[in-house]
């Protein structure tokens, strides 16, 4: 496989990204409250499991959730996702946590709309848009047969 073909399966994929970041975003995990957390994961799971990963919910017991000195409520939901091989381990962090909607949006901030181009919603940029991209990144990893040089754990934590 050489660099051409490989980018032409990631502009291929661009449809699975911006339709999966529509469906992160829909999902409000403002904080403060911080709620919702379970129903991302809900929707992330899936899509970790088709390229192989396996999933574990880790949950934040309520004693540490109550040294966030935030007005929060609903469970600290937190998803590790490993993709296991025989080779070294590389980890990958994200926050699902956005921060409240307060100032004029000229877009729905939980509704994904796509702009010339551009995608709009609370957290596209900071970090449910690395989300997806790492997601697409896996699916065309995925679907070229490509074995990943690193064992992988997707770390996706609550309150960044």
């Amino acid at each position: 496989m050489n660099y051409k073909d490989a980018f032409l399966e990631v502009e291929k994929n661009e449809i699975y990204v911006v339709d999966l970041l529509k469906k992160i975003l829909s999902v409000d995990t403002s904080v403060p409250p911080g709620e919702n957390y379970s129903k991302l994961i809900d929707v992330l799971e899936p899509e970790y499991r088709k390229f192989g990963f396996k999933i574990n919910r880790v949950v934040l017991p309520d004693d540490k959730v109550k040294q966030i000195p935030l007005e929060i409520s609903g469970e600290r939901v937190n998803l590790v996702a490993s993709l296991i091989n025989d080779n070294p381990k590389a980890s990958v962090y994200a926050h699902m946590d956005v921060v409240p909607v307060d100032e004029p949006w000229t877009q729905d901030p939980f509704g994904g709309d796509v702009v010339d181009g551009k995608v709009y919603g609370r957290g596209a940029v900071d970090m449910k848009g690395s989300i997806a991209c790492f997601l697409g990144a896996m699916k065309v990893i995925h679907d070229l047969g490509i074995e990943p040089k690193f064992s992988i754990d997707c770390l996706l934590c609550t309150d960044e």
